[in-house]
């Protein structure tokens, strides 16, 4: 007869499913970007659970350093999980043109700020301005589940006035904005608005395998030869 060591079993199989039901991550994304005039950065699921804030450029028009806040980019690093959207709230000084402009690197490849590579925007009517702090997670969270999505229609190429070319990011990537002709006039249409992106298919960079992991498969290969006892004779 043949009898199994359940208490190693359950040891093992605890393991296993401990370790399983980890989120995965993504790989960590470098993101360089700006806005005329003011951005905040975000990551959350597609329903505005679980929002992180990742950071925002100046809460005034000057730049620091650059002349204007938006003439020179700033850089996050970010480990978002696999499951996660990455969002970007935006808004104007209600002055001349708008726009958001951005480039996000991995290990695997990049995305640029464009209407090519996945993004949505949902427009708001909350009219931010100067020294307007960023929305909290909470706030987000709640504006997001709400949200109505549309992909992303307008925008200006890379190195057009009054914006110039902006250093660390791809000719590439576009001016985007939620609302026609990058509200020139000036309004504060549709704001603030919200880009967002899945992070979905962005693979992580391979990692050793953990301590306990390497145990399981040890317990795994061994399991054979504990399964059987010595018959009496």
């Amino acid at each position: 007869m043949r009898r199994f060591n359940f208490p190693l079993l359950a040891l093992i199989f605890s393991i296993g499913t401990g370790f399983g039901a980890t989120p995965a991550a993504a790989a960590t994304i470098t993101a360089t970007l700006t806005a005329d005039n003011y951005y905040a950065m975000y990551l959350g699921t597609s329903t505005g659970q679980d929002v992180r804030f990742i950071g925002r450029n100046e809460l005034g028009r000057s730049g620091n350093p650059g002349t204007y806040n938006w003439s020179r980019a700033e850089t996050w690093t970010f480990d978002p999980l696999a499951s996660d959207y990455l969002y970007i709230a935006a808004w104007s000084d209600n002055s001349v043109a708008q726009g958001l402009i951005g480039q996000f690197t991995y290990a695997g490849g990049q995305f640029l700020s464009n209407l090519t590579d996945g993004w949505e925007v949902a427009l708001g009517n909350l009219d931010l301005g100067d020294n307007s702090p960023a929305p909290t997670v909470g706030e987000f969270g709640s504006i997001v589940a709400a949200a109505t999505w549309n992909s992303v229609q307008y925008f200006q190429n890379h190195g057009v006035s009054p914006w110039g070319t902006i250093a660390g990011i791809s000719a590439s990537a576009k001016w985007i904005w939620g609302t026609p002709n990058l509200n020139q006039s000036g309004s504060g249409a549709g704001e603030y608005q919200i880009f967002r992106r899945p992070l979905t298919g962005i693979t992580p960079t391979p990692v050793p395998l953990p301590a306990p992991l390497a145990l399981l498969a040890t317990g795994l290969a061994l399991l054979p030869g504990l399964r059987r006892r010595a018959q009496p004779t």
